[in-house]
């Protein structure tokens, strides 16, 4: 990875660090996607899927995507644009039943649009009473 990635990565931590809060704090760093690049003007997206162990209660899992653009010339950053566009909040049940692939692919072609439907379906998928379900604690 160059470091302009590296320096990119982090700065999108931090913001994802600030958004979370302690939620986020010890789960590693976001992928990062490059969607475009004209010049040196790049447009990217990145997003990070952190499932989240209860002490007490259910588990959850938050998947956030983060898109933005930023400036590289002469292989270094300049100050870079992002925003939140998205957060994905799934229950211990639905995190189960969640493909982190499928969406981020549908982020990243900018299908933002489907990824409801998509998250749907997936739960349509699994309440379907031919399909096994899961047990009732």
């Amino acid at each position: 990875m160059v470091p302009w990635q590296q320096e990119l990565i982090a700065q999108v931590r931090a913001y994802l660090l600030q958004y979370a809060g302690v939620f986020y704090a010890d789960h590693g760093d976001p992928t990062f996607h490059q969607v475009s690049q004209c010049g040196d003007q790049l447009t990217y997206l990145a997003e990070h899927y952190v499932y989240n162990f209860a002490q007490s209660g259910s588990d959850w899992a938050d998947h956030y995507f983060v898109r933005g653009s930023a400036t590289v010339a002469n292989g270094g950053l300049g100050t870079p644009t992002f925003a939140l566009v998205r957060h994905v909040r799934l229950s211990e049940w639905d995190s189960s039943h969640y493909s982190p692939s499928t969406i981020t692919s549908l982020m990243v072609a900018g299908q933002d649009d489907q990824v409801d439907e998509a998250i749907a379906e997936a739960r349509l998928r699994m309440t379907d009473p031919e399909r096994e379900r899961e047990p009732a604690y």
